[in-house]
């Protein structure tokens, strides 16, 4: 199955149902109607003069679309897209091919100035489906809602799969996670960072309408109707729009949300609002008097403000928390008012004021002086009710908490649900930092709240969450620290941010042995001045709707030659009401997650592999809302065992020496998916070197409550505790006793015993502590990194649209690949404290071909041509230093199984050029060999190293195998540069 990379839901609340007015040119196709507009919009077709935009004029093929400073327009096309054009602002309709039958065609546009919106229609579905031209790029949107605006070179993707920007240079940046912007305003190929308030400032002021709506053709004799166009009070589910305001910014109240919010009543509300609309937009006829309403007047009781339950969650700097407790907010005027009285320390007493924080490191944080934050001054928070939101995501701009009566602003976002809301708020920048011990350790706020989440029976779906940013931290990737992310250029970073997939449990019954799993990942390769960055963050666990979820996240990132390593524990937090899910029973649930705060033992660590290692500097937390989005009904996963090859660089702490880790048959690496428990294992075996491997490494990965089997290609795990193992050999010197006879069989016969010093080879085993990863490529967003703006055929399709790119082949469900990596901790042989890290490894694996299939083909002289990819690890010796990165290349094997042999070749890899003759021996289906290239130029750097691999895809006895699959280990002469990795490819030709 295909499961979405980012997915949010969005009610889509515009005008309906218009009429078509105008005539058009003969030349022109319609392919749209205009379906709300503001005055001061305009459009024109080649040699027509401007016309004044009016609602239900037909949009024509390459008619452009300009607005003043007070315009405004929406365009509905006939796929079901909308463009929202702002004031100031220029669109012309470049191309629109449409077949509603098939649902595919094309559209391109052309934005050259100003404030949009763009909601994909049935056209967006597809691969390369819309395209909209910009002064910055070609702008690609899949399945989904962006908002871009030309003068701060700025765009957001709000909800979809992906947004895509070509950029002038040819280079490309993909946006796979709502929530975050592609900035452009310095330059290069842009930054991908999450969205600000800022930036939803900027386009709520531009595509907000400052006037009325024209409703009829005013050349016609028609009359404006001054836009009378929504209800001033609330309305329920958030349907609630000031006068004049474009509907596509929802104003959601969240009293009316959690208070009695059903999607039923939602749906009717906005219905409501789209007919009043239609009904004030008609004008009544010029002969009938419009009738006066008869002022009524009642004489109601005063009622109590309504009362929200909350939790609030305050924090340090670094995510700590420092307060936790439960408060009631009272809604007066449209804001959310709690007073809270001071506490004596002494007199503090549950959770209202008191905090817990983990024994582990909390004596690292004395300093903080966290564990005598018993007292609290008085706190007042005054914070706004009814927000501006776009799919229930909104900004904050006006929060306030007055601590003992000084005021303190806070910033940031809020996420609003039916039966769910969530703030998250930083201090503002002018705070004032003198208002008492408490408030000067207070960077944000987490206040949430809503009904708890009631699930139905299980049925094998798939939830799927979109994650927030943590609100200090600012970094794109969910459970992540700041500095784990810190890219010397921003500018070039590729990346992949996927949602968190929940799956639940196949039926619930008694004898259903299948878990409740969840994983979520974030993959990111710098470019350019950044090439030599990596980062990797994998989180996974299991989940009930009582308990929540609960989970570790592993992984690291490598900032120019500095190699961390991620750990910690990742929980659900509890509403007001001791739900972890959040939200009505009838919409999607929700939840708050933390990565090291209340409710787990292990704070979020990042650890340096050389440095200081003391938690002070490394530990922390971060908070994150999961939005439901979607719920996917799952799909049956294959259960089986998949063997094959895995590579990867390794260095030890306090040193410069680099190892590199391959393994030379495929039954060394062991991937075994249990499709009944939606949990795996998995073994990888590797070695440092191709024949006397030393050391050697058992690394063990996965099983209950450390793996999650999403679906058949997107899974991942972390390692079995206490499984691995390593051993050594070292040549010791070591003590024997040696007796040699004199004269023997004489008279003089004598014997004498020597101790003596021998040199012998001596094996030590480890069991080390471990923290590591393995996942899948699917799960981790590989193919969207290394490929990024790649489409191709698809083999499913060919006449389909077009495809992302996959490594080695778009369809082989007889190959599995992707990424691991470990930090290992022992004590060695000599009482040495040792530390080792491989940061970002590959493996591959699949369905190897029995070796009779090797030996019939033989005997038939089979002959097969392969093609495919290599991916893997470049390390360069500079200044000291080995500076890794990720290279990919073109693999090709040209086999002859009549003589048990085949030409091997990578090319382009890290610009390098390197092959081989590769050997099969009788009786087995692996082959391995010698490969290089010879630089005559400079004999420093000639290639040279080894390959091994394995043939995949059983297709019969008498028919050649599927693939191939295998590992490279190569380095130059000079050992300045080093490479090892993965290479896989499919059946090209079959000769």
């Amino acid at each position: 199955m295909t499961l979405p990379r980012s997915a949010v839901a969005i009610a889509l609340l515009c005008s309906a149902g218009v009429g078509l007015a105008l005539s058009a040119p003969a030349y022109a196709a319609k392919v749209g109607v205009a379906a709300a507009v503001n005055p001061d919009a305009f459009s024109s077709l080649s040699g027509v003069p401007n016309k004044q935009l009016n609602i239900g004029k037909s949009i024509f093929y390459n008619e452009r679309i300009e607005t003043t400073a007070q315009g405004l327009v929406q365009v509905l096309l006939v796929d079901g897209s909308t463009f929202t054009v702002g004031p100031n602002s220029n669109l012309v309709i470049d191309k629109f091919v449409y077949d509603p039958n098939k649902k595919t065609g094309e559209l391109v546009a052309t934005f050259s100035k100003g404030s949009m919106r763009f909601i994909g229609g049935k056209l967006s579905k597809n691969a390369g489906g819309v395209k909209v031209n910009t002064p910055s790029g070609a702008l690609a949107i899949r399945g989904g809602m962006f908002q871009g605006n030309t003068q701060k070179k700025i765009y957001s993707f709000l909800y979809g799969h992906s947004m895509s920007m070509q950029g002038r240079n040819g280079r490309t940046q993909t946006v796979y996670q709502p929530g975050y912007t592609l900035d452009l305003s310095r330059g290069g190929s842009g930054t991908v960072r999450p969205t600000t308030a800022e930036d939803t400032a900027v386009f709520a002021r531009a595509l907000t309408s400052r006037g009325g709506s024209t409703a009829s053709n005013s050349e016609n004799g028609g009359q404006s109707n001054g836009g009378q166009g929504g209800s001033d009070g609330g309305s329920e589910g958030g349907g609630q729009q000031q006068a004049g305001t474009n509907q596509l910014s929802q104003s959601v109240s969240i009293q009316d949300m959690v208070s009695s919010a059903t999607s039923e009543a939602i749906n009717n509300e906005i219905e409501k609002q789209i007919e009043e609309q239609k009904t004030q937009d008609t004008p009544p006829p010029t002969n009938t008097p419009a009738k006066t309403p008869t002022p009524t007047t009642t004489t109601t009781p005063p009622a109590p403000p309504p009362e929200i339950d909350a939790r609030i969650i305050q924090t340090a700097p670094n995510g700590i928390a420092t307060g936790d407790f439960n408060t009631t907010f009272q809604v007066i005027d449209r804001r959310l008012v709690a007073d809270l009285p001071s506490v004596d320390p002494e007199g503090c007493e549950g959770q209202n004021c008191e905090v817990d924080v983990q024994s582990d490191f909390s004596s690292d944080f004395a300093e903080l002086d966290v564990n005598n934050l018993g007292g609290r001054p008085s706190l007042q928070f005054d914070f706004p009710e009814t927000l501006q939101c776009v799919n229930g995501f909104c900004p904050v701009t006006d929060a306030k908490v007055i601590v003992d009566g000084e005021t303190v602003e806070y910033f940031g976002g809020a996420v609003i649900k039916p039966g769910f809301f969530a703030y998250q708020v930083a201090r503002g920048e002018n705070a004032n930092e003198e208002l008492g011990p408490l408030n000067a350790l207070d960077e944000s706020l987490l206040i949430f709240g809503g009904k708890k989440h009631n699930f139905q029976a299980p049925s094998g779906k798939i939830y799927v969450f979109a994650l927030t940013s943590d609100v200090i931290q600012q970094s794109a990737a969910p459970f992540a620290s700041a500095m784990s992310t810190d890219y010397s250029t921003p500018d070039d970073v590729i990346g992949v941010v996927t949602p968190l997939l929940a799956k639940e449990q196949n039926t619930g019954a008694p004898d259903d042995q299948s878990r409740p799993v969840w994983l979520q990942s974030t993959f990111a390769l710098g470019t350019g001045e950044s090439s030599r960055q990596s980062f990797v963050n994998i989180a996974l666990g299991e989940w009930s709707p009582e308990g929540g979820i609960q989970g570790s996240r592993r992984g690291g990132s490598d900032l120019d030659g500095e190699d961390y390593s991620f750990t910690g524990d990742i929980a659900s937090l509890e509403g007001p009401d001791g739900g972890h899910f959040l939200g009505a029973d009838d919409a999607l649930p929700n939840a708050v997650l933390t990565l090291g705060g209340p409710g787990t033992e292990n704070a979020g660590r990042d650890t340096p592999l050389n440095g200081d290692t003391s938690p002070i500097e490394q530990s922390g937390a971060t908070y994150h809302v999961a939005a439901g989005t979607e719920a996917i009904e799952g799909s049956e996963t294959s259960s089986g065992t998949f063997t094959g090859f895995a590579a990867g660089f390794s260095q030890r702490a306090g040193n410069n020496e680099l190892r590199s880790l391959v393994n030379n048959s495929a039954d060394e690496v062991v991937l075994e998916l249990d499709s009944p428990t939606n949990t795996l294992t998995a073994s990888v075996n590797v070695g440092d070197g191709r024949l006397l491997q030393n050391p050697r490494y058992s690394y063990q990965f996965g099983g209950e409550g450390n793996s999650a089997l999403i679906s058949d290609n997107v899974f991942g795990a972390i390692e079995t505790p206490g499984e691995s193992e390593i051993g050594e050999t070292t040549l010791e010197l070591v003590p024997t006793i040696i007796t040699k006879t004199f004269l023997k069989g004489t008279p003089w016969e004598t014997t004498k015993t020597y101790e003596i010093d021998v040199p012998t080879l001596v094996d030590h085993d480890y069991t080390p502590d471990v923290e590591g990863y393995i996942v899948s490529a699917d799960a981790l967003g590989a193919n969207e990194v290394l490929f990024a703006g790649q489409t191709v055929t698809n083999p499913a399709d060919p006449e389909g649209p077009l495809v992302q790119r996959r490594a080695f082949c778009q369809d082989c469900d007889f190959i599995k690949w992707g990424a691991w990596g470990t930090r290992s901790r022992y004590t060695d042989h000599s009482g040495k404290q040792v530390t080792e890290d491989t940061h970002l490894g590959w493996w591959i694996a699949g369905d190897v071909v029995p070796e009779e299939n090797i030996d019939r083909l033989q005997e038939l002289q089979a002959t097969a041509l392969y093609e495919g990819d290599a991916i893997g690890t470049v390390a360069k010796f500079k200044n000291g230093t080995w500076n890794q990165s990720v290279a990919r290349g073109d693999m090709t094997l040209d086999w002859k199984f009549a003589k048990r042999s085949g030409d091997f070749s990578i090319k382009n890899f890290d610009n390098r050029n390197f092959g081989g003759k590769l050997v099969n021996l009788p009786g087995t289906s692996g082959f391995s060999g010698i490969v290089g290239k010879l630089n005559t130029n400079n004999a420093g750097r000639s290639i040279v190293g080894s390959a091994s691999g394995s043939f995949v895809g059983f297709r019969g006895l008498d028919k050649t195998p599927k693939g191939v699959i295998g590992n490279f280990d190569v380095h130059q002469a000079n050992d300045k540069w080093r490479a090892n990795g993965i290479f896989g490819g499919t059946q090209r030709i079959n000769r």
